[in-house]
């Protein structure tokens, strides 16, 4: 049964129009899906996102074309929320979980004047022994930070408790940036210091050998992750986080040295409140794979100073990497997401790895994602199947071919 979800009260601002950075998002989806060992109430699962939806126009928003804009109509048309029920144990969330799990947004993206279909869809499965909550939605108007703010909002509220996270979406405080990968520089490189350069690599393609899909998934606990960022820094001379310390797993696993990481710069412009898109690259090369982690954390005060933020994102979220990174730990805040227990553990779903890797196989460049764990980290490696065999405790499956 599938329920329109719609927003007690209406939703301020009336429209918002996507960046040229968010727009170049658009074209994508993200999916995820969330494990609980106890079921939500499907009704108080409606009632509780009905009562934060004004807060988040665009999530249960249209979007329309207007000239060369696309428009997020915030007019409250809903959410669809799909639930059934199934017999038996939840699926397994060792490897990206499979579509029949999802309602997958379909449409959304306009082309006229016209309404699109809706940029959100949520679908809840109930088991004997769990429950299922997996979203599907447009990358053009959330990233990892906004998703993490939606959950605990929605959560929240289902428990009868409010967050009190402000949001906003004013994205003129964003610097300019082109309108997607590849697109020719808005801001001009004369007169930076030389240290900037290596720090932005122009798009170009290919990048290395094209590869049959796969995605390999592994944990990392807590201690795991202690014992490894160790190993890349014995001296402690430079702290290394777990996403840094990960990195550089992968980063030996796949001879990589030229790495880009995605970065949140919301902070560093003054817009540490904006719901939307706000992330771009940070472009990396060390002498060896086992550098990475420390190069990666050396780069971290770049992205404090704004006139560098202003160049680097005016650069564009190209860069010529052989492996890139992107991380929703910090962004979704595990803990603070509980609706009638807390979160098990995410994964990401199979059609958006899919997705991903239409898009870097063929340049042979692998795409990671590190995700939030109860004990650690969760690792998804979108690239060559035999990446498997080169970590320990790692698994693959491959992805069919289109």
């Amino acid at each position: 049964m599938t329920t329109l979800v719609r927003a007690e009260k209406p939703s301020e601002p009336a429209e918002v129009v996507l960046d040229a950075s968010a727009a170049g998002f658009n074209a994508t989806s993200v999916e995820f899906a969330l494990l609980f060992s106890e079921p939500a109430s499907v009704r108080d699962l409606c009632d509780s996102l009905a009562g934060v939806l004004h807060r988040y126009g665009t999530v249960g928003g249209r979007m329309v074309k207007r000239g060369t804009s696309t428009v997020v109509l915030c007019n409250n048309a809903g959410v669809p929320l799909t639930h059934e029920s199934r017999q038996g144990p939840p699926p397994s969330l060792a490897h990206p979980v499979v579509e029949e799990y999802f309602d997958l947004v379909r449409d959304w993206v306009p082309t006229a004047e016209v309404a699109a279909d809706a940029p959100t869809r949520i679908k809840v499965t109930d088991f004997d022994q769990g429950q299922l909550i997996a979203i599907s939605v447009s990358h053009g108007i959330v990233d990892a930070r906004s998703l993490g703010v939606f959950l605990r909002a929605w959560s929240a509220a289902y428990r009868g408790d409010t967050t009190d996270e402000p949001v906003s979406f004013d994205a003129s405080v964003l610097p300019a940036a082109p309108a997607g990968f590849g697109a020719a520089p808005v801001v001009a490189s004369d007169g930076i210091p030389d240290a900037w350069r290596a720090h932005h690599r122009p798009f170009k393609m290919p990048h290395g050998t094209a590869f049959a899909p796969a995605v390999t998934t592994y944990h990392r606990s807590r201690t795991a992750l202690a014992a490894l960022a160790a190993r890349f820094d014995p001296e402690g001379g430079s702290p290394l986080s777990a996403n840094d310390a990960l990195c550089g797993e992968v980063a030996e696993a796949v001879g990589a040295t030229s790495v880009a990481l995605m970065v949140d710069y919301r902070q560093a412009v003054g817009a540490g409140d904006l719901f939307g898109v706000a992330i771009s690259t940070q472009d990396v090369v060390a002498e060896a794979p086992s550098g990475v982690p420390a190069a990666l954390r050396r780069a971290v005060p770049l992205w404090r100073a704004r006139d560098f933020v202003d160049w680097k994102i005016g650069q564009g979220s190209g860069g010529c990497a052989e492996v890139f990174f992107n991380s929703w730990v910090r962004a979704f805040a595990l803990p603070e997401t509980r609706f009638a227990a807390p979160v098990q553990t995410i994964m990401l779903g199979r059609s958006m790895c899919a997705a991903r890797m239409r898009a870097f196989a063929p340049m042979g460049v692998p795409y990671v994602l590190m995700l939030p764990h109860n004990d650690g980290v969760t690792v998804v490696v979108m690239g060559p199947e035999d990446v498997g065999g080169r970590i320990e405790g790692a698994s693959s499956v491959a992805l069919p071919s289109e």
